[in-house]
């Protein structure tokens, strides 16, 4: 599947979720709840330093997220939406995979199609593009945005410039 197939299957993928599970679409969109609704159970333990988190999906027992809990809480939301990107994707495509995510692999660089699926699945869950262009419209900066969002500032810059409304 190509770049531009995988971002836009992703963040239609997100908004069937968020329609499906956060109608309301109150911000902040809370990760934790969604995966819960999803019968995923999210767990906060200590991980080695370059793991921000996982999700094991064995067939015989309920998928479990583990995110690091000494990672600040605007990565730990954004891996929790990331890992339940990969639920959606191993799902779609009948896969019962378990996902690692290091901080200094293919998730980064944009390489990796099922790595660029999830990362940009979270920002469009985290960040919905209707809300963005929204409150962008009304004169929103970026810091007040992030906030807003509850993501960090380069997160909302780049979803900003994904969705073409900056350079």
């Amino acid at each position: 599947m190509k770049t531009m197939e995988t971002v836009l299957l992703a963040e239609e993928q997100a908004v069937t979720l968020l329609s499906g599970y956060w109608a309301d679409l109150t911000i902040p969109v809370s990760p934790d709840e969604l995966a819960k609704a999803l019968g995923i159970k999210v767990e906060y333990v200590a991980l080695p330093s370059d793991e921000s988190g996982k999700i094991t999906m064995a067939d015989e027992q309920s998928p479990v997220i583990t995110i690091n809990r000494n990672d600040t809480k605007n990565r730990q939301r954004f891996t929790c939406a990331h890992e339940i990107g990969h639920y959606i994707r191993n799902r779609e495509l009948e896969r019962s995979e378990n996902s690692v995510d290091y901080r200094s692999t293919l998730a980064g660089i944009g390489i990796d199609s099922d790595e660029i699926f999830a990362n940009q699945f979270a920002a469009a869950l985290l960040m919905p593009a209707i809300e963005v262009k929204r409150v962008y419209d009304a004169g929103w900066d970026v810091d007040r945005l992030a906030r807003h969002f509850v993501t960090s500032t380069l997160a909302m810059e780049l979803r900003l410039k994904n969705l073409r409304l900056v350079r």
